[in-house]
């Protein structure tokens, strides 16, 4: 293996591992929509919503996108004169920043942990709403076989075979808490790497 298959990705490795869910095409739509309106991507921590995110900006990268935390300078975002972007964890922008956002842009794809449907009233724009949540035994096999055979350098993940015996009980102990299973098989994956050396 070339790196531990379950750290980080570059964009281009990003694009061959996801396993997009059901509402990815239903999104892209919104996007192609002439019709402006406000798109949140609602869920809580792990749930895939930065995952989806990065890939929709990949799609259509003519429109930025910001990464935000607590430290990001918002100015950048006030210059951008792109009329549709895309916003990782927008609560980190002031309410009343967030009001004059709405009624800015054309279009906004968001990602949040809660739903922003009185801020929506209040700046008087439409929105759609998608709850990232759910997970199950087919779709976290595919993602974790696609990790794999990235990292192995293999090109059908389906090569790959896994015990699916501890795909159950990933998703027994964590749930569709997808980060919190990379970030435990990293370190098994870790342990195991350095035990053998």
């Amino acid at each position: 293996m070339r790196h531990n298959p379950f750290g980080g990705l570059t964009d281009q490795e990003l694009r061959r591992a996801i396993v997009p869910n059901d509402i990815l095409s239903d999104i892209i739509k919104d996007v192609e929509s002439k019709e402006s309106y406000m798109v949140q991507l609602v869920g809580k921590k792990g749930r895939g919503k930065t995952l989806h995110l990065k890939i929709l900006q990949q799609l259509f990268d003519e429109y930025p996108i910001y990464l935000l935390d607590e430290n990001i300078d918002l100015k950048t975002i006030d210059r951008t004169e792109s009329k549709i972007f895309f916003i990782d964890s927008i609560q980190h922008i002031r309410f009343m920043k967030r009001i004059q956002l709405y009624r800015r842009a054309h279009k906004i794809v968001f990602t949040t942990h809660h739903h922003r449907l009185h801020e929506f009233f209040l700046a008087g724009t439409k929105h759609k709403t998608y709850l990232m949540k759910g997970l199950d035994e087919q779709v976290l096999g595919n993602a974790i076989k696609k990790r794999i055979a990235i990292a192995a350098d293999i090109n059908d993940f389906n090569q790959v075979e896994i015990n699916q015996k501890l795909v159950r009980q990933l998703l027994r102990k964590y749930g569709d808490d997808f980060r919190s299973i990379l970030n435990y098989l990293y370190d098994q994956f870790k342990h195991a790497h350095y035990d053998c050396r």
